[in-house]
């Protein structure tokens, strides 16, 4: 597991992303994705932010 910030669009939230045969899954809970408005299919541009940064 690895612990990170991620962004969609303007909306941001804690969460980990974790690791699944050479990848990793980022979970998108419900109230985060009303929130970024993305629906199923959607592709939506995210941006993890490690450590300090």
């Amino acid at each position: 597991m690895i612990p990170a910030r991620v962004s969609i669009g303007t909306v941001s939230w804690t969460t980990s992303l974790f690791p699944k045969d050479g990848g990793y899954l980022l979970p998108l809970r419900a109230v985060e994705r009303r929130r970024a408005e993305v629906e199923l299919g959607d592709r939506p541009h995210v941006t993890p932010t490690f450590g300090d940064a």
